[in-house]
């Protein structure tokens, strides 16, 4: 025997259709071919979690920090100023559309619900 016996072209369009069924390369490659298999062959950058769970969940974060401030557990400064500029704007008469004026004493609400709570300056 001088060496390997020659394999038949069926049995090379075997071996190839065989690689193809099972992901592997049909022909050998060299390194720089297999890193570019290696690079296609991972997860897409935007199912990668390192990627697309970057930033912090920040709705979930408001939503606590707003409860924890219904409880009075977290003060938010500018949300207390915002809130105190309407206060004071609807106390002078110049309420806007989407504001309710939440007053501390229910017994003023219950007596004129329809009565602005400052006579307006003319």
């Amino acid at each position: 025997m001088s060496g390997p016996a020659p394999v038949s072209r069926y049995a090379q369009m075997m071996t190839r259709l065989s690689r193809r069924i099972f992901n592997e390369p049909a022909r050998p490659m060299d390194t720089e071919a297999n890193r570019i298999v290696k690079v296609l062959g991972e997860w897409p950058r935007e199912k990668q979690g390192y990627i697309t769970n970057y930033y912090p969940p920040h709705p979930q974060i408001w939503k606590m920090i707003r409860t924890l401030r219904d409880h009075g557990l977290f003060r938010d400064e500018h949300l207390d100023f915002n809130e105190e500029m309407e206060r004071q704007r609807a106390l002078r008469g110049k309420p806007r559309p989407h504001y309710k004026v939440q007053t501390k004493k229910k017994t003023e609400a219950a007596a004129a619900p329809g009565a602005p709570a400052a006579a307006k300056k003319k």
